[in-house]
């Protein structure tokens, strides 16, 4: 962590940008390349419109992911074998269960690895309870896409409203953060 020094200034625009470095725009306008408030308004552009982009991007994810989920309820399904089962990492979190399994379709043989379609991670004991549920060599009921042989899944829906609601309105929460930056910025331009 930096230290951080009081430092007195002349005016009221060098007040307003003293700490540059949790806000590097800010150090723009000290520096006389941009005024502080165009820093702002630079500032919130850019953050608005990531936010955005990334909002609106798990937003549709998690708008194909609960289709996936219920269209898989009505798939076929067929017996299949466990290849591998082991914990994974994930940035450094060790809490993801990589599952393989086996299957057979009409004489061709295909390789899954999607448990199931929900959009929210896993966690530690999660992870431990998916491992438990499907060791390596058990057989398993594989639900496969009747149009594309290579699309299965383990777990049918099972998708809760609870789970499908909260990813739904985390990922519009963050488009709407991202609008009110834009909306904040566009008023600054007045």
């Amino acid at each position: 962590m930096g230290t951080y020094s009081l430092e007195l200034y002349q005016t009221e625009s060098d007040r307003v940008v003293s700490d540059n470095r949790a806000f590097p725009f800010f150090s723009l306008a000290k520096h006389k390349i941009l005024d502080p408030e165009a820093a702002v308004k630079l500032a919130l552009i850019i953050f608005g419109n990531l936010f955005s982009i990334v909002g609106l991007i798990a937003f549709v994810k998690s708008v194909l992911s609960h289709r996936k989920s219920v269209a898989c309820r009505n798939w076929p399904r067929v017996t299949g074998t466990i290849s591998k089962s082991k914990r994974g990492a994930d940035q450094g979190n060790d809490a993801i269960p990589l599952i393989s399994y086996e299957y057979s379709i009409e004489g061709s043989k295909f390789v899954g690895t999607t448990i199931n379609f929900h959009p929210i991670g896993y966690d530690v004991r999660s992870t431990n309870d998916v491992l438990k549920n499907y060791p390596v060599g058990s057989e398993v009921d594989v639900f496969f896409d009747p149009h594309n042989h290579q699309n299965s899944v383990l777990e049918a829906g099972g998708e809760t409203f609870k789970g499908m609601l909260y990813s739904h309105l985390f990922s519009l929460a963050f488009f709407g953060l991202g609008l009110i930056m834009l909306c904040l910025a566009a008023t600054i331009l007045d």
